[in-house]
């Protein structure tokens, strides 16, 4: 993990990330000034205020770890346009209907939804799972969801799978700037819950 971490920031000094702001540090707490004779009271601020550095660190190191994966995958790659929901999607793609077919496949075969990003269309939904378990998503694909095609990436960190997938209009076959897009999300997204596992 620590390591990862650690490209991902030199990734960021090397200029992949140029521009980006990250988030301010948490300030620390100021004594009280009842701490001056309390060790005890002292004490307690000082683990405070380290959980707070240290959920802080952790925030940051996932952060970037994302963004160098996202410009990583610029490199060579079609990023695409974000894609808008359109006015009326099909309803097996609406997220509580995706959400509620992935949820009783998930539990059939020993996985779990770890992710759902319905923020651009289709939701992109990322499962994680045995390595080498049979995939929730195909048997899916074969059932409910025959009348869609699929885009996945499956990635595994030891014993663990992490897999995302989005689920897409028939009538887009083709479409390479569409299915561009879907690809980037779902790569991108599943190597960044495979590298903050690690």
């Amino acid at each position: 993990m620590r390591a990862t971490i650690a490209a991902a920031i030199a990734g960021l000094v090397a200029g992949l990330l140029a521009g980006w702001e990250p988030a301010a540090e948490p300030a620390d707490e100021a004594p009280a000034s009842v701490e001056a004779s309390d060790p005890e009271a002292a004490c307690e601020r000082q683990r405070r205020a380290l959980t707070a550095r240290q959920d802080f660190l952790e925030r940051r190191g996932h952060e970037l770890l994302y963004e160098s994966i996202v410009e990583r995958y610029k490199v060579g790659k079609a990023a695409g346009e974000p894609i808008s929901w359109p006015a009326e999607p099909p309803a097996r793609l609406v997220r509580d209907r995706l959400q509620e077919m992935l949820a009783d496949a998930a539990r059939k075969l020993d996985a779990s939804v770890i992710e759902m990003d319905c923020e651009e269309y289709p939701c992109l939904s990322v499962i994680r799972q045995p390595a080498g378990a049979a995939s929730p998503f195909a048997r899916e694909v074969s059932g409910a969801y025959r009348r869609f095609d699929i885009i996945e990436h499956r990635v595994e960190v030891g014993d663990v799978a992490y897999e995302a997938a989005l689920f897409y209009p028939k009538t887009w076959a083709g479409r390479d700037e569409l299915l561009e897009r879907l690809r980037f999300r779902a790569e991108t997204r599943v190597d960044w819950q495979a590298g903050v596992a690690q």
